[in-house]
């Protein structure tokens, strides 16, 4: 009851606030006093007659179904904002249009009596850009699944409601995506393995061998803290230095991590979660980035199998606002838990929305290892592994090599 009163007040709120503005334009312009207290009682009383028809109306719904009329009702409202608000982003050339889908402005223009009641109910537009429509089917979906997955009396075994409703609101941020992406040398794929309570210090690296002078001999090392939060939430803070071709070693950026999961592992056909990664580089004159993406992992027979999709985003006075893609995966078949072997990808595909030509894209993979040895008493370990990384298109490294090492206190 508290938080629908709270949502019911910050909407009457924004409304007033609307309206005072307007009242003080109006004022401004030299509208004379009797006119707007007039406008304004009339207004009034047509807006308790509304509310009042629409409040007797909802009575007459049995219970059971009123959150649910109600529910689906806000649930158009959130679609058509968010489809307002991709419409702002094309304008403001951060999105792509992708064209006109139709124009019905002949049979409903937006500035009729109708036309205005349904762009507010439920955000119609008469010339919707490919955009918006994508925007509007996906924010009903995200939280249509949300909703009846949260409305249900007994909730699935191992859903975790609030990482799911996290990801109901970042997960539009990586569908409109992006920035410049770059799998580096000191690159790893991250897994769904949280443990509430859980400590680690973690140190990373990688270099890269090529013809290519430019990127020869490249080398990336990072420092990482990390802590479970709780069983399905981990946090990490990341620290960076770079050792480019023919150039010192120098700190270049600080990195905040969070994964959250969304299911108990093996509950359900595969474990899905999400990664959000913030970079604030040393170099005033570079942009930050906002990392994100879904991450799923998968045991098949004796393989354990990690997918990691992810969207960059550049942000900030230096931002270019290009969109770009990468991802990370391996494959690691289960064994002797201090040896074991597989094998690891990434790569980068360019423009999300106009992907490079092959050639110019960069994929590489190769084999890896993985060990975990426990050490001292209790459930503390040092976990790592490593791979080395063949390019598999002219535009990647010839060869990555790439290793991690990872000490865990519980």
């Amino acid at each position: 009851m508290f938080a629908l009163l709270l949502v019911v007040a910050l909407a009457v709120l924004r409304e007033g606030s609307e309206i005072v503005l307007f009242l003080h334009g109006q004022a401004a312009s030299g509208q004379a006093a009797g006119s707007m207290l007039s406008g304004g009682l009339a207004g009034l009383g047509i807006g308790v007659a509304v509310g009042l028809g629409m409040y007797m109306g909802l009575l007459r719904i049995p219970t059971k179904y009123l959150f649910q009329v109600t529910g689906w009702m806000i649930l158009l409202l959130a679609a058509g904002m968010a489809s307002q608000a991709a419409k702002f982003l094309v304008q403001a050339d951060i999105l792509p249009a992708w064209g006109r889908v139709w124009d019905s402005s002949a049979w409903l223009a937006n500035d009729t009596v109708v036309g205005s009641l349904l762009h507010t109910l439920i955000g119609y537009d008469a010339t919707p850009m490919g955009i918006q429509l994508f925007v509007y089917v996906v924010t009903i979906i995200l939280i249509g699944v949300a909703m009846k997955v949260v409305n249900k009396t007994q909730l699935p075994e191992g859903v975790k409601v609030a990482p799911i409703a996290l990801a109901v609101l970042l997960l539009p941020l990586a569908m409109m995506a992006p920035g410049n992406a770059h799998a580096g040398p000191a690159s790893k794929v991250y897994t769904l393995n949280i443990e509430a309570g859980e400590s680690e210090l973690e140190f990373l690296g990688g270099t890269y061998d090529d013809d290519n002078n430019n990127v020869d001999g490249e080398r990336a090392w990072k420092v990482a803290i990390g802590h479970g939060v709780t069983d399905w939430w981990k946090s990490e803070v990341e620290f960076e230095w770079e050792k480019e071709s023919n150039e010192g070693t120098k700190y270049t950026e600080v990195e905040l991590v969070n994964i959250f999961r969304f299911t108990e592992p093996g509950e359900y056909f595969v474990d899905v979660g999400l990664f959000t990664e913030l970079k604030f580089p040393d170099e005033g004159d570079d942009a930050n980035k906002l990392e994100i993406g879904p991450m799923f992992q998968k045991e098949i027979g004796r393989t354990v199998n990690n997918l990691n999709l992810i969207w960059v985003r550049d942000y900030g006075s230096n931002a270019d606002h290009d969109t770009e893609f990468e991802y990370t995966w391996q494959s690691r078949w289960k064994g002797n838990p201090a040896l074991e072997f597989g094998v690891q990808g990434m790569g980068e595909t360019g423009n999300w929305d106009d992907s490079k030509p092959g050639h110019d894209q960069e994929h590489k993979m190769g084999p890896a290892i993985f060990g975990e040895i426990k050490t001292g008493p209790g459930h503390n370990k040092m976990k790592y592994d490593a791979a080395v990384l063949v390019g598999m298109t002219d535009d990647t490294p010839d060869t990555t090599l790439r290793f991690q090492v990872e000490y865990e206190i519980y």
